[in-house]
């Protein structure tokens, strides 16, 4: 049963993709973030319903820009240049990889979650599709978290909480840090929604997320949920409420938590000694050293995950046992894609955050662009988090992090069309608009004679 309601799910995406590109991009953002085959039995769990709706809403993006005048190329933003610089970037570091049957796997993905948000940064251009897609960012990942809160509770702590199979969030590690890092927004959607029935779900929501990331078990996924509580608390203006909140929530989900849970925490202060975190310490040399031998394109994604590709190209075998898991965005795009990708992986990153802070600086003050105000906000402070907790794990290939960039890109769009609009309608504007042009040219001819 659920198979079929799937498939007809998916066919109904579809045939509103082709008039409605924009539906479809929704349908793809949920399949990406929420996985729901996943969810199914049988055989429909196997079948990549993304492929399909992916192909629809290009097709229905193609023909809704040349019939009715769908915006075909994304706005003329930074982002968007380096955007498509990157997925540029990722096809030429696969064409000069060193092994590229082994890198190719996860060149493909890659390069399929590039052309979907390439796609988003065409087809987001409003507030509504704006919001429309941080819904399907926030309802995916609640979802699973409420599943994986009350897992934990069912099963007192001793269970580590998993996120979909098969996705980038799949493991435990990904899964909490990107929960944690996507708090500021639901939180963002509590204070920007107008319905107090949503309100109070949201707010429900939050220590669902608390539950949820201790129930991952993750000591990223922790730090992360620690970086976000106390930013949220150092710039709310009610940090009484805060703090009430983080003691009444957050001091009894830890004593509930088993004492495995707390000796696993405690190792945080012990890194110099925790096996685990040496290992990455590693494969971080690893990585650095097979950049600096392909600074320009490297090795190729997960390339140096392989000790006989490294030993032959290092000559170092005491360097090639070191070759596992980079466990760090950072380094896997570093080693896998030369310095040049690793320079524009870090751009997209800190134009984001420059994006976050612009929005905040052209709406702070205006009443209708309060939405985008706490949306800057908030996405700083998830996108903070998000690069701190990335460190540890390799999540460069998740969607939601780079959706949320998209949106950052979108709402800035939105924010300088607004700001320019209102500035031409100001009447103020228009009557004192003859007396500026009249005072510049009487002080052009007073600089000319001046000269002559």
């Amino acid at each position: 049963m659920r198979g079929l309601l799937l498939t007809a799910a998916v066919f109904a995406i579809c045939f509103v993709a082709f008039a409605a590109p924009f539906a479809g991009l929704l349908g793809w953002g949920w399949f990406t973030l929420f996985a729901p085959h996943q969810l199914a039995w049988g055989g429909v769990a196997g079948i990549s319903f993304n492929d399909l709706i992916a192909a629809v809403t290009i097709f229905g993006w193609i023909f809704a820009a040349a019939v009715y005048g769908e915006r075909l190329l994304p706005p003329n933003l930074p982002i968007s240049w380096l955007f498509v610089l990157f997925a540029i970037w990722l096809i030429v570091s696969q064409l000069f990889s060193l092994a590229p049957e082994l890198s190719y796997p996860n060149f493909e993905r890659f390069i399929i979650v590039m052309v979907f948000i390439l796609l988003c940064s065409a087809l987001i251009t409003d507030k509504i599709r704006i919001q429309s897609m941080i819904w399907v960012l926030v309802l995916s990942l609640a979802l699973y978290s409420i599943k994986g809160a009350l897992f934990t509770i069912a099963t007192g702590g001793g269970y580590h909480v998993y996120g979909p199979g098969r996705t980038v969030i799949g493991d435990n590690n990904h899964f909490g840090i990107a929960i944690a890092s996507i708090l500021p927004i639901i939180i963002y959607r509590r204070a920007t929604s107008a319905d107090t029935r949503i309100m109070l779900v949201l707010l429900l929501l939050c220590p669902v997320i608390v539950i949820v990331v201790l129930g991952t078990q993750s000591r990223g996924g922790f730090i992360t949920l620690c970086l976000v509580v106390a930013v949220e608390l150092w710039h709310s203006g009610r940090r009484l409420a805060v703090m009430a909140g983080v003691i009444i929530i957050g001091i009894p989900a830890i004593l509930f938590m088993p004492d495995s849970w707390s000796d696993r925490m405690n190792t945080v202060r012990e890194f110099e000694q925790d096996e685990s975190f040496q290992c990455r310490v590693s494969a971080w040399e690893v990585n650095i050293a097979m950049a600096i031998d392909n600074p320009l394109t490297g090795a190729g994604l997960r390339v140096p995950y392989h000790r006989e590709i490294v030993a032959a190209r290092l000559g170092d075998n005491e360097m090639a046992e070191k070759a596992r898991a980079a466990h760090s965005s950072y380094f896997e795009v570093l080693g896998g894609m030369g310095f040049i990708g690793f320079g524009l992986y870090s751009a997209i990153l800190i134009f984001g955050l420059a994006n976050a802070r612009t929005i905040r600086r052209l709406a702070r003050g205006k009443p209708q662009l309060y939405w985008a105000d706490q949306f800057g906000r908030a996405t700083q402070i998830s996108l903070v988090a998000f690069m701190v907790g990335t460190a540890s794990v390799s999540m460069e290939r998740w969607e939601g992090y780079l959706l949320v960039i998209v949106l950052l890109n979108a709402t800035l769009a939105v924010v300088k069309h607004e700001t320019r609009t209102r500035s031409i309608e100001n009447p103020r504007n228009i009557l004192l608009r003859p007396i500026e042009v009249t005072a510049q040219r009487a002080l052009a001819n007073n600089r000319n004679q001046f000269r002559r």
